[in-house]
């Protein structure tokens, strides 16, 4: 009996666990696009609007027409598919209203209007005037926040999304339904009349629920697809519901959730912030409104293809993480290349440190996408790959073109590898100190000694810090003396020297005194502050830590002082063994374009490498930082840091992480009395030593 009943708990113990691997299992499937479509730019138009300032924000579609709702106290403006124009409609009837939300059925159009003591919702049937068809009191109304989720159903029943929870209010009706849900409402939809349906985001999830009139919400179903942007495409087939997720718009089976097909819409140019549109299966078409930068919309009319645009090659871009700056890029040149576009390679992982090894064994198995990106994701791999000869030689590209005379060629020359330059650095950031004057009065010859003789005089009156960190005051002095301490031509470390071991004893004896913080909120009570000196604007910085006259330094080296140079998100190469490398500098040179050296799309703050956009973006170098008034950057100034640019007083940051975080795990055994710091010395050697020679 015993025996047989030990039988049943085995048996029961390998179907659990076998039910448990299973589910494992089902997790970790991949989300199946379905079939890839296709579609080419047919016509691309801007959509003017009255005033520069405004902005599209949301977007309705009709059957013949589409309505962008700009932002503020901007409008509502009208696309007419067929007509080709745009006519911005009057709507304000009262001072101090605006609109918060558009919404469209066939082709009249609805408004959620915030109008002080209430919220109207207003009807605006094509060809006639503004009819108000609900006053909602503001204490039974949603909150007032453009764009807000706003719906108007074929019964003229208005829905608002409010957090989790979707409000109902009907004409002739006091009351409203309160629907909850589980997520953030992306948009409601009514495919089949009477039935109201709202698709939401949650997690890593979207999910379509129906609203019924017993006011409890149905789950109908769910996929997981983690997205960060959604927006819906209105089309007149009741079984499919388009949507416009990040770099792709899919075609879903509405009823049961499953996607049909895909289309990549980088890939044909087309924007990847849309604000909706309108697809017509019969005409093969989609009707597109874009967001393009601060002000102008995009309209884009696309008919459906067999297969990509032309005859084009295509690239491959790879990456761990595409930036919103090169998304745009690789947009805006699919749009216009008539002989490349570019597809995007994002390498997974569970760790960044994955995703770059995913990278390296493509590079090095000879199947590495056409151009690289080399920005600080993935720059610890750029000194390897440029020896080994896994990387193009720019140089010659560059001299080549007419804007080379425009270039700061000192940025460029820190990424050079034994003499060949394998990195494009269209934009760079800057990191110094701002010092303190009442311990720093005399810094021309700024330096690692003059440091310490500061650091001796202030820690007389500094306030001591109760959580002071040696290792907090090691790291950036590290990365200043870099190029003292590691030679990457040499293959040599050289951290069991007198210079080292005097380096981790000033931190030893100082870790309790205010040398260095990081932030302008702490200058008063600081030797210098850390600053990540950006743009035009970060480097006011400096005036609030200590007032006008205050400048940037660089690091205190041995021998002098140097600004530490980053690449950013827009850093690339090109692969060697590409068989496309034309097409690769195709894509590259319009990283340097004028238009783009001067605005970086979802990276704004970035020097321009062209010398003549460098200086122009200190034309916008007057604002407020953290609420203090900031005077614009006197002529001195810009020259004083123009001349450590040129005169080659920066590196180039490549000192990897994996360094900086083993030089501490040896130092901190220091700081905490287990070791000498000749013993630390000689550990931190041997080990970054061992990682230079692999």
């Amino acid at each position: 009996m015993k025996k047989a009943k030990l039988k049943i708990v085995i048996l029961s113990g390998i179907l659990l666990i076998t039910l448990f691997l299973t589910a494992c299992g089902k997790q970790k499937q991949e989300l199946s696009f379905g079939k890839e479509v296709f579609f080419g730019i047919k016509t691309t138009d801007k959509m003017i609007f009255s005033k520069t300032e405004e902005r599209p924000v949301q977007a309705a579609a009709g059957n013949s027409c589409v309505w962008v709702l700009t932002m503020n106290q901007g409008g509502i403006y009208e696309q007419a598919i067929a007509a080709k124009t745009v006519q911005s409609l009057k709507w304000q009837q009262e001072e101090q209203e605006m609109i918060t939300g558009i919404s469209a059925v066939e082709d009249c159009l609805y408004a959620a209007v915030a109008c002080g003591e209430t919220v109207q919702v207003r009807k605006f049937p094509r060809g006639h005037q503004w009819e108000t068809l609900l006053s909602i009191p503001t204490e039974e109304a949603p909150r007032q926040v453009q764009p807000t989720v706003f719906f108007v159903d074929r019964s003229e029943n208005a829905y608002f999304a409010d957090e989790d929870e979707i409000l109902k209010y009907s004409p002739g009706s006091k009351e409203r339904t309160v629907y909850h849900l589980k997520g953030e409402t992306a948009f409601l939809q009514e495919k089949k009349p009477g039935i109201v349906e709202a698709l939401v985001k949650s997690g890593g999830n979207i999910t379509l629920y129906s609203l019924p009139e017993d006011r409890k919400a149905e789950e109908r179903w769910t996929i997981p697809l983690p997205t960060t942007h959604l927006e819906t495409i209105r089309t007149e087939d009741n079984n499919t519901l388009v949507l416009a997720v990040d770099n792709k718009i899919l075609f879903i089976n509405n009823d049961t959730g499953e996607i049909a097909s895909h289309f990549n819409s980088m890939e044909a140019g087309v924007s990847t912030g849309l604000l909706g549109g309108l697809w017509l299966p019969e005409e093969g078409a989609l009707y597109l409104v874009e967001q393009d930068g601060d002000t102008e919309g995009i309209w884009e009319e696309l008919a459906a293809q067999n297969g990509p645009e032309g005859d084009r090659t295509v690239l491959v871009y790879g990456t761990v993480s595409l930036s919103e700056a090169m998304r745009e890029r690789i947009t805006s040149f699919n749009k216009s290349n008539p002989d490349y576009y570019i597809t995007v390679k994002e390498y997974t992982g569970e760790t960044i440190s994955d995703q770059r090894l995913q990278m390296q064994t493509a590079v090095t198995s000879g199947k590495g996408p056409d151009i690289l990106d080399l920005s600080s994701y993935c720059v610890d791999n750029y000194t390897a790959y440029a020896e080994k000869g896994y990387l193009e030689d720019l140089g010659p590209w560059l001299l080549a073109k007419d804007f080379c005379d425009d270039l700061l060629q000192t940025i460029h020359e820190l990424y050079r590898i034994d003499g060949r330059l394998c990195m494009a650095v269209p934009h760079f950031t800057l990191w110094g100190f701002a010092l303190n004057p009442e311990y720093v009065s005399e810094t021309e010859g700024w330096n690692y000694q003059t440091f310490t003789e500061a650091a001796a005089q202030a820690a007389q009156s500094l306030p001591a810090n109760r959580n002071g960190s040696a290792g907090s005051l090691l790291a950036p002095l590290l990365r200043g003396r870099q190029n003292e301490f590691i030679r990457y031509d040499e293959k040599k470390a050289y951290f069991d020297t007198p210079e080292f071991i005097s380096l981790l004893e000033f931190c030893m004896e100082y870790r309790k005194k205010n040398l260095l913080k990081y932030n302008a909120a702490d200058a008063a009570e600081a030797l210098m502050v850390q600053l990540s000196v950006n743009d035009s604007v970060s480097y006011l910085n400096t005036h609030i830590c200590y007032g006008e006259t205050a400048a940037l330094y660089g690091y205190p080296t041995a021998e002098d002082q140097l600004l530490l140079i980053n690449n950013t998100v827009d850093a690339c190469g090109i692969y060697a063994l590409s068989e496309n490398k034309e097409g690769a500098w195709e894509f590259i040179r319009t990283l340097y374009t004028e238009d783009y050296q001067r605005k970086m799309t979802g990276f704004k703050s970035a020097w321009a490498v062209r010398a003549s956009c460098w200086y122009a973006q200190w034309n916008q170098s007057d604002a407020y930082i953290n609420g203090i008034y900031a005077a614009p950057a006197t002529e001195d100034e810009i020259g004083q840091l123009a001349d450590m640019l040129l005169s080659g007083k920066v590196t180039a940051d490549l000192l990897q992480d994996t360094i900086i975080d083993l030089a501490l795990e040896e130092a901190d055994a220091y700081f905490a009395g287990d070791y000498t710091a000749e013993e630390a010395a000689r550990n931190i050697q041997s080990r970054v030593q061992l990682m230079l020679n692999e």
